[in-house]
């Protein structure tokens, strides 16, 4: 194990030679089924749900995304009849839209984070009430809004922030505006809203927490069967803990810029569907640290991402550029990101291996930032404890996911994680640096073994349960960190 705790260096070098690979092979596969095929553009297609974020079932979790019912529809559903009420003439397209979501939320700690004892034993109890309404005044034009609510009942813990505890919140309110422009569609959106950016990995709402984020500002997007292109420009949206008079906008957390999807040509008669994002962020963060340095963080994020499958294969890699500047210095950093895997669908269970591994730039110098900034990542993507955010991070792992039956499904991974730069941090949740975890001899963080399952209970009623280890190694031991076991159980109703 010493060898693999000192494998940095080579760990880096090796994830960098299997992008390479990948794309090598990638486009040498990839010419011949499009020459075979010169007329592939009519099957061009991206995949459905594109560009709205991530769902429990037919649920999203940016609500106002879900599609309009049908008239009549689902009448043998309880909630049917919020779900579409008629306003005015039947025929004018204009109706009312319910939405709500009921969550428990269960979580346990053997300690705080990855290098502090403060509190050990920790449990925390979490409650998510969110509502919301949808008028649709005609097919072009609508008001959404959305109220929430958050409370944690906890054990061996501190106080907890607005994103955990609030008495009421102004989660959404948007008007929106759309119109038919050749194969597509326009669409305008103005006021509080929540954003989920391709995979999440830069903007999602980071939905673990009990109060999503949102966002207020602009967002105009173009989308046709092949291709989507988001622009935008807003404001972190802040709450307190009391009520709808304690929220704000951010301006001290601005960020704009172009998320683009498009689905590649591709020839049916080989299975091969790929999409390619491309996509521009500029932020604006002030009050940020570095180092025990406050300043404003100015960033340009470029980035390409490339998902999809061809085959059985499926992959999602994305790489990531930063670029600005940070208390008189310069930023340059970057992030590769990979899931890889192949499909057994005629295999029992319809088992799916998996492979992930990332690597996120650390480190600083005299006149450079190299830190990476995650920016609204999930960070359940990185470990299922949450306690790793994305940066100054190698990690890579297999992984196995089953569909024991339509609505049960089984996975499990193993993760190993290693410090890119060891002179600087680990970086906990919310990109806060764990004290005392920088300059140290090792840049190897540990393991992290996790089994979680996904059961649809019924059409409502969704329940999730995580439980991992993770298997401290020497770069947080030096630190005073310890082993942790977690557990994690989310039992939502959504209608």
């Amino acid at each position: 194990m010493n060898a693999i705790h000192s494998a940095s260096t080579k760990a880096q070098r090796m994830l960098v030679a299997v992008y390479g690979l990948c794309v090598v092979a990638l486009g040498g596969a990839w010419q011949p089924a499009i020459a075979a095929d010169s007329d592939s553009t009519s099957v061009r297609r991206l995949p459905p749900g594109t560009g709205d974020g991530a769902r429990y079932g037919e649920y999203y979790f940016l609500r106002f995304n879900e599609p309009a019912p049908a008239a009549g529809a689902g009448r043998d559903d309880l909630f049917a009849p919020l779900k579409r009420i008629a306003l005015g003439d039947s025929t004018d397209g204009a109706y009312l839209s319910f939405s709500g979501l009921e969550r428990f939320q269960f979580n346990s700690y053997s300690h705080e984070t990855l290098a502090s004892t403060n509190y050990d034993d920790q449990r925390f109890y979490q409650f998510r009430h969110i509502y919301g309404a949808d008028l649709h005044l005609s097919d072009s034009l609508r008001f959404f809004g959305e109220l929430g609510s958050g409370q944690v009942d906890k054990t061996h813990a501190g106080p907890q922030p607005g994103r955990q505890v609030n008495d009421l919140v102004a989660q959404q309110y948007f008007v929106e505006s759309s119109a038919q422009v050749g194969d597509g569609r326009v669409t305008a959106r103005v006021g509080r809203q929540g954003m989920w950016l391709g995979n999440g990995l830069l903007v999602s709402t980071q939905p673990n927490a009990n109060i999503p984020w949102s966002f207020d500002g602009a967002d105009v997007s173009y989308r046709d069967a092949s291709m989507q292109i988001e622009a935008f420009r807003v404001e972190a949206a802040g709450t307190g803990t009391g009520g709808i008079d304690d929220d704000r906008s951010m301006p001290e957390r601005r960020m704009w810029g172009v998320y683009s999807s498009f689905a590649l040509p591709h020839a049916a008669q080989v299975g091969a569907h790929l999409n390619v994002d491309a996509f521009y962020l500029g932020t604006r963060w002030e009050n940020m640290k570095y180092g025990g340095v406050a300043g404003t963080d100015r960033r340009s994020h470029f980035g390409v991402r490339l998902w999809g499958g061809a085959g059985q294969a499926i992959m999602d890699w994305t790489a990531v550029m930063q670029r600005g500047r940070f208390a008189g210095k310069t930023v340059s950093a970057y992030a590769l990101y990979s899931v890889s895997g192949y499909a057994f669908p005629q295999v029992r269970w319809k088992p799916t291996l998996l492979i992930h591994a990332d690597l996120i730039s650390g480190g600083e110098s005299a006149s450079k930032i190299g830190t990476y900034n995650p920016l609204y990542s999930g960070q359940l993507y990185y470990t299922a404890t949450g306690y790793l955010a994305g940066s100054n991070l190698i990690d890579a792992g297999p992984g196995i996911s089953l569909k024991l039956s339509p609505r049960f499904t089984l996975n499990a991974y193993n993760r190993w994680y290693w410090k890119k730069d060891k002179a600087d941090y680990v970086y906990g949740r919310g990109f806060v640096p764990l004290a005392t975890t920088a300059n140290t001899s090792s840049s190897y963080m540990g393991m992290q073994p996790d089994v979680d399952f996904s059961w649809e209970i019924q059409k409502h009623l969704y329940l999730t349960t995580y439980l991992s280890y993770f298997d401290s190694g020497s770069a947080l031991k030096q630190s005073g960190g310890k082993d942790i076991a977690a557990t994690y159980v989310d039992l939502s109703f959504l209608f």
